[in-house]
This record gives C-alpha cells, structure tokens and sequence, in this order.
C-alpha cells in the first residue's frame, strides 16, 4: 500500500468515525479559508435552476432510443438543442442540490429525480392488524399502536389506503416532492 493510499485510508476511517456537526465545522472551516475548497464544495451543493427537472415533464430520451421513423424529428430537435442560448439568458439562479421529500422521508438529489423516485404510502402510519395481535396484553406488554411495534413487527400493521402490511412496498410512486418548512420558501442562491 502505497503512503497517499495509507493516508487515504486512515482519512476515510477518521471521517467515518466523526459526528455530523464536527464534520459540518471543519467544511466550514475550510471553506471559509480555502478558495478552491470552497469552489468544489459550491459545485456539489449546489445546481443552475433549469437543470433541476420538474414534476410533470417528461424525462429526456437518448436519441439512440427513438424510433428510426422519429429520425427527421429528432434531427430537428437536435440541431435545435445545439443552438447556444440566446442573448437573453440571464445568470444562472442557483439552489440547493439536496432536498428532503415530505412523502417518503428521504433526502434526494433534485437533479436525479424522477416520476418513479419516490415510494411512499399516504397515510402517516399503519394501522394494527388486530389478529396479529391476539395474545397481546395491555397490561403486560404495553400499547400495539408504538413506534417500536411498528418498525420490529411491519408485517403486523396494515396501511389503510392499500390493505399492505408495513413490510411490503408503498403502494403510491411519484416524484420527489420536496418539503416545504413553514414560514419559509426555498432560497435562491
């Protein structure tokens, strides 16, 4: 093992073994005095707005995909594609690249989502499926309906809007839908 992959190494584990908020002051740190950091850091973070695609629109086929009878239609659309923007394009407005979806929980990376990115079951929480449940005492056991019941026994607990158990997938699939905390619209950077 050579000493850069030696050092490498002993780095990765470093990382791996520091907490989120030390790790989230050192990048700042180094943001603040390094300018190429900075710069690469600002690359990753962040995503020229139009590149962010958007609910609703159709996702962009390679040409190697379409029809040959699309063949003079794509061509057209390729040649208008290579066009270089027009004059009037203003600076890029720029936002963040990670957000997190209300529906499934997760953060995602705006520029990857997609109408299949998402998984998710409308209803907040699932219900008990009773006889699952029969020996199940109150007293001795404590409540079903707890978060720890939930996440040790999914199989026991039904989703109302699909009659699927905990362990089995989300019955709704759909885009990324990004949460939106009160009081505050996603700033533009």
């Amino acid at each position: 093992m050579t000493d850069t992959a030696e050092n490498l190494t002993h780095l990765n584990e470093a990382i791996r073994r520091v907490t989120p908020p030390v790790l989230v002051s050192l990048l700042r740190a180094i943001c603040e005095t390094n300018p190429s950091a900075r710069a690469l850091v600002k690359d990753r973070l962040f995503v020229d707005e139009a590149a962010v695609p958007q609910p609703g629109t159709p996702p962009k086929i390679p040409s190697d995909f379409q029809d040959s009878e699309d063949s003079d239609a794509s061509d057209d659309k390729a040649k208008e594609d290579a066009k270089p923007p027009s004059a009037t394009t203003g600076p890029k407005r720029l936002r963040t690249r990670y957000a997190w979806c209300k529906n499934c929980e997760e953060e995602y990376d705006i520029t990857a989502n997609t109408a299949t990115s998402c998984s998710y079951h409308p209803d907040d929480y699932p219900e008990p499926d009773e006889d699952m449940f029969v020996d199940h005492d109150v007293d001795c056991h404590g409540p079903i309906d707890t978060e720890d019941n939930r996440s040790m026994y999914p199989e026991s607990f039904i989703y109302s809007c699909c009659d699927r158990h905990g362990d089995e997938e989300p019955c709704v699939t759909d885009w990324h839908r990004e949460r939106q905390y009160k009081g505050s619209k996603r700033q533009k950077y």
